[in-house]
């Protein structure tokens, strides 16, 4: 239903109103008075209501604001539905209805004023709707204050509700003619609200009227010798009373079974007359599963999980899913103000075992309460079984369903662990990740694959393949069926597919001819070709011959089954290679927000697997965990805790070397994955401020450094050379080192890096850069996401093997020596006497020493001094001694000293120019001395910066 105008719930009743009674506080409803007029002998289907309730109502408890008649809120019961019974509330003029004519109905008028609505009248017409759409809850039609664009038999039936009906000569609460839903006369019936005391009495004889335009008489009532002793039945006594008979006073009118106005011996069956074929409209579709198996997930509210939905006849029961941990669970139906449904609740186990049951005597909802253990059960709403007891309800569910739960954090030291001091994440996104895609869907949907195929096909006989699913939300809005069958020959195939609430849809049928196999075949409602107009083996997309439109609005969760039968003698064996279920839910993928110490809970996750991941937090990437998603299986009892997700900005995680063309990349000097075997394990970068070099900062490949590896955790744009700068040296003085030779190539392997980061590899021409130092830096920026650049060293001497001292990396005979002393021994990676890397200690790495004997200084870089903070604050010495003289405003001899930033604020100062001279020889306390002396006025607090930054 949509309800714009105000907070308050069609259903929610006023203050002051009873329950089940219709009175206010105030004055209290005098009993309705029967006027009696007698029918048209010449017009039979001329329906008069006799009834009116002439109770005043009662006075407003409070001032009225009015409201232009514009202002009538646009309420819908069943948006959508194809037929229409419009409420009209703000005045309607018709020529000719019937043998009447020039009919003008006012606006609906309360309080005298037909030319606004007052809060009283707007709270009349929110209660006739819900009232009216009470009535008409089970059938598929839309009880709505909007104007449909068309009244057309069979599409739209107008309630005009206004005035007194003085045009039809008497004094009635109603008038209608029989039937004018479809025939005829417009489609229009009349309610007087002048005659009628409240706005309940205005609803009854508004579904009354309505009830005529459906097609139904009076409910009447008769003695024992069939003598009719009331045109309008008021009901057994007990608070029901018949919506076509006199039900203004009753606690609930309903629709009826009983004898008609037209005999005592013809009986109305009224539910069956509204919805009959000729109406054009029917029951509304069974909104809930009718068994155990296809029982409808109801939807997390707050601390409770809630559905609503309708009971459409006696015979309807709808069945509702929900899983607890175990304890005292509290079930509950709830009806509206004025309610048609009489309703039962039932606890069942997840086989339908009943557990316990509640139909009060002295209410209309229910409530039970049971301790159970941990497991699946069912709640089951129903109808008392008296005709007519249909229509709305509520159910709540308090129960402590399965769980996952975690925290989002700040992961400072980037180990993925959630650890002491490291701060949560407020307001972070999570989903689950329904279909396991990566992203989170608006429209969920899943496919689930047959685990239990190949199955053979036998001669004349079937096969059957099933699988389950469990945790889906929501429910079936589309249904693809992909299928793979080997046979030879098509046209002695049946393949039929069974949905988990037992509904069949035939999806080919002895097609094909005698074509061979099915093939990637999709059976798909919206595919622009029959399945029988295909041609084997049906690779693409083909309508099935039954709908799988049937399933829509049905359970996801439960037992599929395809089964492929063999009706002809004579065939070959096929074999069901395997088929799959393209499910699309009604319902975005589930989502759960951190609170603010990171924290978040997915409360109502259902029995099954679930994969959970985080929503990328912007400027942040992702540290845990591996793979970006957590993949739980939840189950009843076992909730699923601390599944953390950790982020950090984005940042360097990885500097490798690596021996490119090497033996251990297959001699290849193409960048790809194959690098990743030739990274030298025993090598890690030097970093200024970690003491002095190492072997370990060293390599010793005879074609130099000529491949590195950065991994990035970040969020990378186009990376090219441009992003990086080399550089050179073989000592520890940085304003000498020169450009490096360009790359090669550079490349990027998305997720290839540590922990799911991004890899670059960068290469050199071989021999480019040899027995040197290499600078490099990554700078910051877009490309790279990071907020400043990261820079690193490696260093290169050829044939060395560690053998130098602690300031020097050296190669000399020595290390030609220990090559020869090894030669024909197989060198892994990290060999000390492989010097080309090939995998096998040769002579030719005994050559390379010789050929390369030298010296390379070890670096001993300080750390880069941190650029000074902007404190926002101007500086005491720039104030005083560097900023130029204005001399508009002071006076030549005056130096003008302002906030080097406009935003610090205070006020300008005018130093004499002695005391920028006295300043600049100033040194220790004499500083503050000799400006305090010179300019006694100076603020002490700028006093103390001025000598604080002079002295240092």
């Amino acid at each position: 239903m949509r309800i714009f105008r105000r907070n308050r719930g069609p259903w929610e009743r006023k203050p002051g109103r009873h329950v089940l009674g219709v009175h206010r506080l105030g004055l209290e409803p005098l009993e309705a008075r029967r006027l009696l007029h007698a029918h048209d002998p010449n017009d039979p289907d001329l329906d008069v209501n006799e009834l009116v309730d002439l109770s005043p109502p009662a006075p407003p408890l409070e001032p009225q604001a009015l409201h232009p008649l514009s202002s009538i809120p646009a309420l819908d019961s069943l948006p959508g539905a194809a037929v229409s019974v419009y409420l009209d509330f703000d005045g309607f003029y018709e020529a000719v209805w019937g043998s009447y004519s020039n009919i003008t109905t006012p606006v609906y008028d309360r309080d005298n004023d037909p030319t606004t609505f007052s809060d009283a009248e707007l709270d009349d017409i929110e209660d006739i709707w819900a009232q009216v759409s009470e009535d008409f809850a089970p059938f598929q039609l839309n009880v709505t204050t909007v104007e449909p664009p068309s009244f057309a038999n069979g599409v739209a039936l107008r309630v005009a509700i206004g005035g007194d009906g003085a045009w039809t000569g008497g004094t009635y609460g109603g008038i209608a003619y029989v039937n004018n839903f479809t025939s005829s006369t417009s489609n229009t019936v009349y309610v007087f609200p002048d005659h009628l005391g409240s706005d309940k009495s205005v609803a009854e004889a508004s579904s009354h009227e309505a009830g005529h335009g459906f097609g139904l008489r009076h409910q009447s009532q008769y003695n024992a010798g069939g003598t009719k002793i009331a045109e309008y039945y008021a009901g057994p006594g007990d608070g029901r009373a018949p919506i076509m008979g006199n039900s203004y006073g009753a606690t609930r009118g309903l629709w009826w079974y009983g004898t008609s106005s037209q005999g005592s011996t013809t009986f109305q069956d009224d539910m069956a007359l509204i919805s009959r074929a000729a109406n054009g409209f029917g029951y509304r579709p069974d909104d809930h599963g009718n068994t155990p198996a296809t029982a409808s997930l109801m939807t997390p509210a707050g601390s409770e999980l809630v559905a609503t939905g309708v009971i459409t006849t006696t015979d309807d029961v709808d069945y509702f899913s929900f899983e607890t941990e175990g304890g005292e669970v509290t079930l509950s139906v709830t009806l509206p103000a004025h309610n048609n449904l009489d309703a039962v609740l039932e606890l069942r186990d997840e086989f339908g075992s009943l557990i316990d049951r509640a139909a009060p005597s002295g209410s209309f909802g229910a409530t039970l309460t049971a301790v159970l253990q941990p497991g699946s059960y069912r709640a089951v709403v129903a109808s008392e079984g008296g005709y007519g007891d249909v229509g709305q309800y509520t159910l709540n569910a308090d129960v402590l369903p399965p769980s996952i739960e975690g925290t989002v954090f700040l992961d400072d030291n980037r180990n993925g662990v959630l650890d002491e001091g490291e701060s949560g994440i407020a307001g972070a996104a999570l989903f689950d990740d329904v279909n396991g895609n990566g992203v989170w869907d608006a429209v969920a949907y899943v496919t689930p694959v047959s685990l239990d195929t190949p199955l053979p096909i036998p001669q004349l006989g079937s096969v059957m393949s099933t699988f389950m699913t469990s945790a889906l939300p929501g429910k079936i809005a589309d249904v693809n069926v992909h299928v793979n069958i080997l046979h030879e020959r098509d046209s002695s195939l049946f393949i039929g597919l069974t949905a988990p609430d037992g509904t069949i849809v035939s999806l080919a049928a002895l097609g094909g001819g005698d074509g061979d196999n099915y093939i990637d075949t999709v059976f798909d409602d919206q595919a622009p070709t029959s399945i029988n107009a295909g041609v084997a083996p049906f690779t693409g997309s083909y309508r099935p011959l039954g709908s799988l439109a049937n399933l829509i609005g049905s359970t996801p969760n439960g037992q599929w089954k395809l089964i492929v039968s063999d009706v002809t003698s004579g065939d070959p064996a096929g074999t069901l290679l395997d088929w799959s279920v393209e499910i699309t839910l009604d319902v975005p993928e589930p989502t759960a927000t951190t609170d603010a110490v990171g924290r978040y809970l997915f409360a109502f996750a259902g029995s099954g697997n679930h994969t959970i991941r985080q929503v990328a937090e912007p400027g942040l990437v992702q540290t845990s965990p591996a793979g970006g998603a957590y993949d739980v299986a939840v189950t009843v009892g076992t909730p699923i805790e601390n599944l953390d997700f950790g982020n950090a900005p984005p940042a360097v995680v990885n500097r490798a070397l690596f021996y490119n063309a090497s033996s251990f990349d297959g001699a290849s000097a193409a960048i790809g994955p194959a690098d990743d075997a030739a990274i030298a394990t025993d090598k890690v970068p030097y970093l200024a401020g970690s003491g002095p070099a190492t072997f370990d900062n060293i390599s010793s490949y005879v074609r130099g450094i000529n491949g590195l590896m950065i991994d990035i955790a970040g969020d990378l744009g186009p990376i090219s050379a441009d992003d990086f700068e080399f550089r050179l040296s073989d000592g520890n003085e940085p304003a000498v080192w020169t450009a490096a030779p360009a790359p090669s190539a550079i490349s990027v392997r998305p997720g290839a890096g540590v922990s799911g980061s991004d890899r670059i590899a960068i290469t050199w021409d071989n021999g480019a850069i040899q027995n040197t130092w290499l600078e490099v830096t990554v700078l910051a920026g877009a490309d790279t996401s990071l907020d400043a650049p990261d820079v690193f060293y490696f260093g290169n001497l050829v044939g060395d093997t560690g053998s130098g001292t602690a300031a020097f990396a050296v190669t000399n005979a020595s290390d030609e020596i220990d090559a020869r002393n090894n030669v024909g021994i197989g060198a892994g990676i990290t060999n000390l006497y492989d010097f080309d890397r090939s995998g096998l200690v040769t002579a030719l790495d005994a050559i390379a020493a010789r050929n390369h004997s030298g010296l390379l200084a070890k670096l001993d870089l300080p750390l880069p001094s941190p650029p000074e903070a902007d404190t926002g604050e101007p500086n005491a010495v720039a104030m005083a001694l560097a900023i130029e003289s204005s001399p508009s405003l002071l006076d030549a001899g005056d130096l003008y000293v302002e906030p080097a930033d406009a935003t610090s604020g205070g006020d300008a100062v005018a130093l004499p120019r002695s005391i920028a001279a006295e300043a600049e020889s100033a040194v220790g306390p004499l500083a503050g001395i000799a400006i305090a002396e010179a300019l006694p006025e100076i603020d002490e607090e700028l006093l103390d910066r001025l000598t604080e930054a002079l002295v240092g």
